[in-house]
């Protein structure tokens, strides 16, 4: 049986690799509560076609994680900076240069 520090590193990692797909999703912040993961999205506009490809994520990995729970909140940016819109918590799984 895998430790639960292992454990973590494989659904961080998956989670991270997951996003990465999203090519719109400019960064990704993870804070893990237990079995709860909070991730914040953020993403260049409000674009409903990419809010159902990261809730197919979401998806995704509750099926794959079944002990787990996901909590996404999808920030647009709108041409603001990260910091202006969000006060990032947990780390930083995902950043693209923008």
């Amino acid at each position: 049986m895998a430790s639960t520090a292992a454990s973590q590193g494989v659904e961080t990692e998956t989670i991270r690799a997951m996003l990465s797909e999203i090519q719109e999703v400019e960064s990704a912040f993870l804070l893990r509560r237990a079995s709860k993961f909070l991730i914040t999205i953020t993403v260049p506009t409000k674009d409903y076609d990419v809010e159902d490809r990261i809730c197919d994520v979401q998806l995704r990995l509750m099926d794959r994680f079944t002990s787990c729970s996901f909590d996404f909140n999808v920030v647009p940016l709108n041409g603001r900076k990260t910091t202006d819109v969000v006060t990032p918590s947990g780390q930083l799984i995902l950043g693209r240069a923008a």
